[in-house]
């Protein structure tokens, strides 16, 4: 059966975890925003409260951010920001640009090069 309110479930998990495991590193949570709250630099009202249970203890935030929400963020409520999407999907892209350039010079200074 499916839960209607996860969140209290979520608490919960936090607190026992925090409780149980008071050397634990850190928390990673996926905060869901709206473009809204985004652009205001708000957290969701749910997530939120994920913050105070963790307490001082590094709290990674991931969820949509850019550069400006991601400082707004951690500027008004500490923490840690996570990038992930545009990174995930494209995580060769600056690695083949930089190749192409390393295969290019090597060719064409190459003694085998067809352009010699």
């Amino acid at each position: 059966m499916a839960t209607i309110d996860p969140l209290p479930t979520i608490r919960a998990f936090v607190e026992r975890l925090r409780d149980a495991h008071p050397n634990f590193a850190y928390i990673h949570v996926t905060e869901g925003r709206e473009v809204e709250e985004l652009k205001e630099g708000q957290l969701d009202h749910s997530k939120a409260t994920l913050r105070p249970i963790w307490g001082d203890r590094a709290y990674i935030a991931a969820g949509g951010f850019d550069g400006e929400t991601a400082n707004s963020t951690v500027e008004k409520y500490g923490g840690l920001v996570a990038f992930g999407r545009k990174f995930i999907s494209n995580v060769s892209a600056p690695l083949i640009d930089q190749l192409e350039v390393v295969i290019l010079t090597t060719l064409h200074n190459s003694p085998i090069s067809p352009n010699v």
